[in-house]
């Protein structure tokens, strides 16, 4: 995987408000440029028309695609990913997940976590994530004696 990812469509938008909590991140790629009224070209002005053309894109770093891979397929909703890789007009997905098939993306869903846990490696950072500890302590007296167990 390389340094950058980016997102696009109705999920740039939904990335851009939800994780950047700003639209100003957003970059249209291709269609003609908004229309704008003699008063953009003043210095000093703002355009008239906030119309948006093309696809609205974000690019993600690392550190912040991990972070929305863990918000969307562990703590989220009902959100799928897919990573596609290629160029021009070939595309193909290389990995997809859901909230119930998270294998092929455990390395960047359990990157922090691993280091944690040890040499046990993403499996062990998973399972260790994902099962809650659970103990139980029963007190109570014998001649006398305090017991715990």
């Amino acid at each position: 995987m390389q340094g950058f990812y980016s997102v696009h469509g109705d999920s740039a938008l939904f990335i851009a408000r939800d994780f950047y909590r700003t639209l100003a991140v957003v970059k249209y790629l291709g269609g003609p440029l908004p229309a704008t009224t003699p008063a953009a070209k003043t210095p000093g002005t703002t355009p008239k028309s906030s119309t948006k053309t093309g696809l609205p894109s974000v690019t993600l770093n690392r550190t912040l695609f991990e972070t929305v891979l863990r918000a969307l397929l562990l703590e989220g909703g009902q959100h799928s990913v897919e990573l596609w890789e290629g160029s021009g007009s070939n595309w193909t997905v290389t990995k997809q997940a859901s909230p119930g098939r998270l294998s092929a993306f455990e390395d960047e869903l359990f990157r922090g976590t691993a280091a944690a846990v040890g040499a046990g490696g993403a499996a062990a950072a998973a399972a260790a994530a994902e099962v809650p500890l659970l103990a139980a302590v029963w007190l109570g007296s014998s001649e006398g004696q305090r017991v715990v167990g």
